[in-house]
C-alpha cells in the first residue's frame, strides 16, 4: 500500500533525448544563430510581442502567407514591430525545421532562413562584378534563393536604378518559382512602396501574398 501511494506522488520519468533529436536541435539553433538577424531582435521574447493585440493579429496572417509560400509585405512607420515580426518568422522557420538524415550527415547545417537589408543584398551581388571577385553573380543569387525563408528589410531605400529594380525582381521571381516564401519590410505606406517596387513585383505580391499595414504608434519608448 505504501509503495502504491508513493508511486502516485512520484514524478513521471522523462525519456532521455536521443542522439538524433539532439542533432536536430543543434541544426535548428545553428540555423537560427546564423540567419543574419540583429542580436537586439533575436533577444526579444515572442510572448512579449503577442501582448500587442494588433501585432498578434498581423502575426496570424503573416504565418499563413509564409506557410503558403507567398510574398508578404510589412508596411508602416518606424518602431512598430515590422522587423521584429520578420525575425520572429525566421525563428519560427528555424525551430520548425525538420532536417532529413542526409541533412544531418552534413557537417554544416542547411541555411533555413536569412535576414538581409535591401542595400546589403545589392552590395552582395555587386561584389561579384569586381576585378578580383571570389564569387560569381550566380553564387550571389543562389545565396538568396537557397534559404527556405528570406526576409528583406529596409525596402524603402530601394534605388531608382533599373539594375536595382531588375535585381530584386529576379530574386523574387526565382524564389516564387521555387515556392519559397519571401517577406519584404519597408518604412513607408503602400503607394510609396508600389512606386518603388514597380508593377512586376506588385503583381507577384497580389498574386501570392499581400500587404500588412502596421498602423499603430511606435513601441519605442512606450514603456
Amino acid at each position: 500500500m505504501d509503495g502504491l501511494e508513493q508511486s502516485k506522488t512520484s514524478p513521471p520519468e522523462t525519456s532521455p533525448i536521443s542522439p538524433r533529436d539532439r542533432q536536430v536541435d543543434e541544426h535548428r539553433f545553428f540555423a537560427w544563430d546564423h540567419a543574419g538577424a540583429d542580436s537586439r531582435h533575436m533577444r526579444r521574447k515572442h510572448d512579449e510581442m503577442l501582448k500587442h493585440e494588433k501585432w498578434a493579429a498581423c502575426w496570424e496572417v503573416a504565418c499563413k502567407v509564409v506557410d503558403d509560400s507567398g510574398i508578404l509585405v510589412l508596411l508602416g512607420s518606424r518602431g512598430n514591430g515590422k522587423t521584429q515580426m520578420g525575425v520572429e518568422l525566421i525563428r519560427r522557420a528555424c525551430m520548425d525545421y525538420e532536417p532529413t538524415d542526409m541533412d544531418l550527415s552534413y557537417g554544416r547545417p542547411r541555411k533555413v532562413a536569412r535576414y538581409i537589408r535591401l542595400r546589403d543584398l545589392h552590395m552582395a551581388i555587386k561584389m561579384a562584378y569586381g576585378l578580383n571577385a571570389q564569387i560569381t553573380e550566380r553564387d550571389a543569387v543562389v545565396s538568396l534563393t537557397m534559404p527556405h525563408l528570406l526576409v528583406i528589410d529596409e525596402c524603402q531605400e530601394s534605388s531608382d536604378s533599373d539594375w536595382a529594380a531588375q535585381t530584386l525582381t529576379y530574386v523574387l521571381d526565382k524564389r516564387y518559382g521555387l515556392m519559397k516564401p519571401t517577406v519584404l519590410i519597408a518604412n513607408c505606406l503602400k503607394p510609396q512602396f508600389v512606386k518603388l517596387a514597380g508593377s512586376s513585383i506588385t503583381d507577384r505580391i497580389k498574386e501570392s501574398g499581400g500587404f500588412l499595414m502596421f498602423n499603430w504608434p511606435s513601441f519605442r519608448g512606450a514603456n
